[in-house]
């Protein structure tokens, strides 16, 4: 038997991996205590609800403040299923427009004016993290 022949037999077998894409477009340069509306879409997922959050951090640290519309309040807490539900369909794929704001971050959230980035995670139906994307 040649050397390349169980390598070959294992590339043949192997499941691909499926990936979500978050990608956003309309992102401010600026926020400010009014909310603020960006383009999000989502492909790859399983059809079925997930969910949307809106973060904003500084690069240096791992907490995250903000607050995301759900429909019909705002929201800021950790249970995945309480953000904008969106709706994958058979294509695996979703375009929505997503509000957020400031809210009322606390002092080791928010230290004040200066660069920060905006992140999107994504729950699953059933509340889970599963993943996310940085601008």
């Amino acid at each position: 038997m040649k050397w390349w022949l169980p390598a070959l037999l294992f590339l043949s077998v192997a499941s691909p991996v499926l990936a979500v894409t978050i990608t956003t477009s309309g992102v401010p340069t600026s926020i400010s205590d009014e909310s603020f509306t960006i383009s999000v879409s989502v492909s790859g997922p399983n059809p079925g609800t997930n969910y949307l959050r809106i973060d904003l951090y500084k690069d240096d640290t791992a907490k995250s403040f903000g607050e995301t519309y759900n429909g019909s309040d705002w929201t800021s807490d950790s249970n995945g299923k309480n953000y904008f539900p969106i709706t994958i369909d058979a294509s695996k794929s979703s375009s929505i427009q997503l509000m957020g704001k400031l809210g009322n971050p606390s002092s080791t959230e928010y230290s004040g004016p200066g660069d920060y980035k905006l992140r999107i995670r994504r729950y699953t139906s059933s509340g889970s993290s599963a993943a996310s994307t940085d601008d």
